[in-house]
């Protein structure tokens, strides 16, 4: 992880936070992790100075508080929208399942057709994508080809990750030569599987794992479709009408999983 100098305490926390929470480090071992990252200037200050900003934030991982919260001041809170999500069991609740999977399986090669840009690619699918090229998954994420909505597209995902890649090619300390950015050749935000680009065609031809994200792609179009794989569709149900189809709550959640 990375070592903390007394330079930027709160993006320090905020960066040491995500990397536990995606390398899956328990409570119990979070704060003796965190105490390994002070060295020197930064240890003696931390002891001469308890009562200072940067030992506030470690009183706070004591108590497992999400310290994003400190960068949230002045917009939305990430920690907050998912305190706020609809409860479970969600309308269409298949995650205990898709849990068991992940536990006693692994995927060859997953496709990913992400969903918006922001907090979502860089919060949600990026660290799922990470976790499964972690377990020697290769992950191909496939983008707009054009702008639409909120959505990401595929020349935004690309400078994306050559952003977080650092200089080994590692996406936060794992080999990301497994990981793949594709035109999906759609420019909208739901999606007709028979109709994408050849080159995501060609690539999904060995596929043992498709992930649908977004309401307009895994749910309003996709939803009941047939895969020759496994597959995930996530989404969270953002229209009245289509909460009142499929018998849910407005803001309910859907993770439906097939296991072929």
């Amino acid at each position: 992880m990375r070592v903390f100098k007394r330079e930027d305490a709160y993006g320090w926390v905020y960066w040491v936070e995500m990397h536990l929470m995606m390398n899956g480090v328990t409570e119990e071992e979070r704060l003796m992790a965190t105490a390994l990252c002070l060295e020197r200037k930064a240890l003696a200050w931390f002891h001469l100075e308890f009562e200072s900003e940067f030992a506030i934030l470690v009183v706070v991982y004591r108590n497992y508080l999400v310290l994003a919260e400190v960068f949230a001041k002045d917009g939305l809170s990430f920690l907050a929208s998912c305190q706020n999500l609809v409860s479970r069991p969600w309308v269409i609740d298949d995650l205990d399942s898709f849990k068991a999977s992940w536990a006693k399986k692994s995927w060859k090669k997953a496709i990913i057709f992400v969903d918006n840009s922001g907090a979502d690619i860089v919060l949600g699918i990026l660290p799922f994508a990470r976790e499964l090229l972690r377990r020697g998954t290769q992950v191909v994420l496939a983008a707009n080809d054009l702008p639409s909505i909120n959505d990401v597209t595929y020349p935004e995902l690309v400078e994306i990750i050559s952003k977080l890649k650092d200089e080994k090619g590692q996406l936060v300390g794992v080999d990301a030569s497994g990981l793949l950015v594709v035109n999906s050749g759609n420019d909208l935000p739901v999606i007709d599987l028979a109709n994408v680009s050849p080159e995501l065609a060609y690539l999904a031809s060995d596929a043992d794992l498709v992930v649908l994200e977004g309401m307009g792609r895994s749910i309003e179009t996709n939803l009941y479709a047939q895969m020759k794989c496994d597959s995930v569709k996530i989404g969270m149900v953002k229209h009245p009408e289509v909460a009142q189809f499929l018998g849910g709550r407005l803001y309910d959640c859907v993770f439906k999983y097939n296991e072929v």
